[in-house]
């Protein structure tokens, strides 16, 4: 992973299992780590130990406002609306008939950024 796809508040995997990024750094030797919390203890892990968590149905449910249904996945809280075709494997944001982005195939965290930068708001993730 690199350091501009990742904000504060992301959720990526890493060796020790989920975590959430409290805070991104890079050393005197020019490597990035992310830092995250462990029992109320800041630890460091390497970006290049990331790896992204991907968009299962366990995943989708434990986001705040995301209702996971057979073949679609539906966003309840949100402008513009966002669902997910899970047959088709494709996300869709779209404020009316003419007005509409599609993405395929994303991560948590991209899926993070992606609503953070279209409505200004974090997702809240159970994980």
């Amino acid at each position: 992973m690199k350091p501009q796809e990742l904000r504060i508040g992301n959720w990526v995997n890493t060796p020790y299992g989920n975590v959430q990024v409290k805070d991104i750094v890079r050393n005197e030797a020019n490597v990035y780590h992310i830092m995250y919390d462990v029992d109320g203890k800041e630890r460091p892990c390497r970006l290049s130990k990331l790896s992204p968590i991907e968009l299962t149905d366990d995943v989708l449910e434990r986001i705040e406002g995301f209702d996971v249904e057979d073949r679609f996945v539906h966003c309840t809280f949100s402008t513009p609306a966002i669902t997910y075709n899970k047959e088709r494997k494709v996300w869709s944001f779209y404020w009316d008939d003419e007005d509409q982005i599609q993405f395929e195939e994303i991560a948590l965290h991209t899926l993070q950024n992606i609503v953070f930068d279209l409505t200004g708001n974090d997702l809240t993730i159970k994980l």
